[in-house]
């Protein structure tokens, strides 16, 4: 199954509105009903971290600056947005520039499962520099070698929220 979709029975946690206050606090109110999928009842997720590309930095750090960041006196129309506390990530490598994702925090809702071959969670370093065989031995170069195995995968889809804006 994908990881967002339209069409899910239970989750919903795809859509397609552009980044503004008024749309983060649909997302709120969508996260807050999802349901867990064995008994049914609303898991009330809150989403934590909201992750941009850097076109979006701007508007993003703008639209969840804490209240008290505001000087005395100063109004806001985005009050309800800004106590959620979320956290912007930008990521740089996204090349969209309109699309944007919602997580919850992992501590509580653990959106990916993560392991470890053989539970080695550290790289190996391997250095060969026997002198009597190898690139020691052929041309005086030591030569390193680092391995690290590991895979991931989703494993609860109500962690995330996509807005994939045309």
């Amino acid at each position: 199954t994908a990881l967002f979709a339209t069409s899910r029975t239970y989750n919903d946690n795809l859509g397609t509105t552009a980044l503004a206050a008024a749309e983060v606090a649909v997302v709120w109110l969508a996260m807050q009903q999802f349901v867990d999928m064995t008994s049914l009842k609303r898991e009330a997720i809150s989403p934590k971290y909201l992750c941009v590309p850097v076109n979006l930095a701007a508007t993003a750090f703008g639209i969840v600056k804490p209240l008290s960041e505001f000087a005395p006196g100063e109004t806001t129309d985005t009050a309800f947005v800004r106590t959620m506390g979320l956290e912007t990530i930008v990521v740089a490598h996204w090349t969209n520039a309109k699309d944007h994702v919602y997580v919850a925090d992992p501590a509580l809702v653990p959106g990916f499962l993560f392991g470890f071959v053989n539970g080695v969670e550290d790289p190996q370093l391997f250095v060969q520099d026997n002198q009597n065989f190898g690139s020691m031995f052929d041309r005086d170069a030591i030569t390193y070698k680092i391995r690290h195995e590991y895979g991931g995968s989703p494993v609860d889809h109500r962690a995330f929220y996509a807005e994939d804006v045309a």
